[in-house]
């Protein structure tokens, strides 16, 4: 079986990223010949290492125009391409440079895949689109499936398959807190996500700093992130908490820090915190527990599905009306509830289900599920 992954590059450290490389890296072990297709190539290498000596081409798809996309099909002649992203990228409607994958797949008798999670209501001109593009849809959550069924996508073209986590990645390291510039003394909290994206809220968690600030607790706050859309420099003054706000000094989506270095920052942090109003996955939040460290999120029905109660949930009310970017919104009162809490009193895990949680979503378990589920559609070997 050759299998052609289509998303942003492996060698990119954006969530997309992560789950193509960690995707393909396990493909590779269990015998599936694996390319990738980058939709964000942005100059990076045209190889990914994938284990050891083995490695994988990478094929610049350059936001999913035709031409790109056809080339990477002809050349490297896949039975299966697996698009993993929003499906608002199908659609014109949403968004300015949409694409489609199956009109060029099936020119070359390979099946598409589109591995697709939705974070509220989806437009019928979505479901639309997955229906014309997909010989499969996987939803990553079986709250996914339950919209998408909602929305109109028939049964019987879709199954629920959770992204997965590599474990040889994400484990309990050495933490540094010089490294990242955090205080010796300081209850370092800690977020993660791409700069542009305004369901990560990252406000809120801001307003949670402040008010424990004002309790007299010294708490710091790295954000692994740019200032982008929501200008975090002047929330820091806004709240009065500008010296208690770190983030890295050159952030670029394109080019993040290595995987180990990445390990090292969760494993500083006291607690991870996501007052998200949207969800896919949150694929931070999933690497800071596989790190075993204590995650403050909103209660959301992705994270609550995922997480379960080995997260700290903060009480969240449903958006009326939603849309696909605005469906919860957290409580930040309950927020430093939890995170006060967790200054007074430590953390007490169940490590049962800490390591539950970690077999359930390590690569090996998702890549051997969907293998099972290829075969058992396709017949491919």
């Amino acid at each position: 079986m050759r299998v052609l992954i289509i998303s942003d590059g492996p060698n990119i450290m954006t969530g997309y990223g992560q789950i193509a490389k960690g995707f393909g890296k396990y493909l590779a072990r269990s015998g599936i010949d694996v390319a990738f297709g980058s939709l964000q190539q942005m100059g990076g290498e045209l190889y990914a290492r994938l284990d050891g000596d083995r490695y994988a081409t990478v094929y610049s798809c350059h936001g999913g125009q035709a031409p790109y996309v056809e080339r990477a099909i002809a050349e490297y002649s896949p039975d299966l391409v697996v698009h993993i992203r929003d499906p608002v990228a199908l659609t014109q409607q949403y968004f300015p440079g949409a694409y489609r994958l199956k009109p060029i797949a099936s020119r070359y008798n390979c099946r598409v895949i589109h591995w697709a999670p939705v974070m509220g209501e989806v437009p019928v001109d979505i479901v639309k689109a997955l229906v014309e593009d997909s010989d499969l849809v996987l939803a990553p959550t079986k709250y996914a499936y339950g919209i998408y069924l909602y929305g109109g996508l028939p049964s019987n073209l879709m199954e629920t398959l959770y992204w997965g986590v590599d474990p040889e990645i994400y484990y309990p390291d050495e933490g540094d807190r010089e490294l990242i510039g955090a205080s010796a003394d300081s209850f370092l909290m800690g977020t993660v996500g791409v700069h542009d994206r305004s369901h990560k809220n990252y406000p809120l968690v801001m307003k949670v700093v402040s008010e424990l600030a004002r309790r007299g607790h010294k708490v710091e706050l790295y954000m692994h992130t740019a200032s982008g859309s929501f200008h975090l420099e002047h929330y820091s003054e806004t709240f009065g908490i500008k010296g208690r706000v770190i983030r890295p000094r050159i952030y670029l989506k394109d080019w993040g820090v290595s995987d180990a270095l990445m390990r090292r920052i969760y494993c500083t942090l006291d607690c991870y915190i996501s007052l998200s109003s949207a969800e896919g996955f949150n694929m931070p939040a999933n690497e800071a527990a596989f790190c075993r460290r204590p995650v403050v999120l909103s209660d959301h029905p992705v994270h609550r599905e995922i997480m379960g109660d080995l997260a700290m949930l903060v009480k969240s009310e449903p958006v009326v009306p939603d849309n696909m970017y605005m469906t919860y919104l957290a409580d930040t009162s309950d927020a430093v509830a939890k995170v006060e809490g967790l200054i007074k009193d430590g953390w007490s895990p169940d490590k049962g289900k800490i390591e539950e949680h970690v077999k359930k979503l390590s690569w090996p378990t998702i890549v051997e599920k969907f293998l099972q589920i290829v075969r058992g559609r396709f017949g491919l070997k």
